[in-house]
């Protein structure tokens, strides 16, 4: 954002004046403790002393010009921002910066906590000039996240559960082209875990605590 810019660079310009005040005050000491007799070391301090506060003017005027030359603030635009900052948050020309400084300018912090009660995340968060919003969200259940298996995936494994092994499921969703919820392939360990999420009954020979076991073909 330019107004950020603006605020860096006039940051500079005043750390420069900070720096250039020091180095004149300094000056100033060693030229007042200099022994007047001694005149060419005298005058030669009382050049840096002009000097230095020769730069402490430069800054100065610099920064009297900086300020004079800022734009200013469109308030009717600010507002109309304030009003819409869902739109502003995803206006394709909002780069990931400019989120972030949002962030910073309206938010002071915000403060998280869990409701037993309702089982519920509870975040407050506190807006720059004092007021408050609650926001809550359901807390997740063993084993939820965002990256969760597509419907059609659980339908698919909910139909053939019964009668297929987890390997062969596995198999048949990654000919399909369905992907885990994490965009991974598919494997038996996998279909396995998504089940037992879901309280998916799984084919009892591919069920190592289950009471049948697959005997191996020994016919010629």
């Amino acid at each position: 954002m330019l107004n950020e810019a603006a605020k860096d660079k006039r940051l500079v310009l005043e750390m420069k004046l900070q720096q250039a005040s020091y180095d004149a005050s300094l000056a100033e000491r060693r030229y007042a403790a200099c022994d007047p007799d001694n005149r060419i070391i005298a005058s030669e301090l009382e050049k840096r002393w002009e000097q230095a506060l020769g730069r402490v003017r430069s800054f100065e005027q610099r920064l009297d010009t900086d300020i004079a030359a800022a734009p200013e603030v469109d308030v009717t635009r600010l507002e109309g921002l304030a009003q819409d900052l869902e739109r502003a948050w995803t206006a394709p020309a909002t780069s990931m910066r400019d989120k972030k400084l949002l962030i910073r300018t309206l938010i002071e912090d915000i403060v998280a906590d869990i409701d037993d009660d309702t089982g519920e995340i509870v975040l407050v968060v506190h807006w720059k000039g004092g007021r408050h919003t609650e926001l809550r969200v359901k807390t997740p259940k063993s084993g939820e996240h965002n990256a969760r298996t597509s419907e059609e995936a659980l339908g698919i494994i909910r139909e053939m559960a019964g009668r297929w092994s987890d390997a062969s499921i596995a198999a048949c969703l990654n000919r399909m082209g369905m992907p885990t919820g994490q965009g991974k392939t598919w494997n038996a360990k996998r279909v396995s875990s998504i089940r037992r999420v879901n309280d998916i009954h799984g084919y009892l020979s591919a069920d190592k605590d289950g009471p049948w076991r697959t005997v191996p073909n020994t016919d010629n």
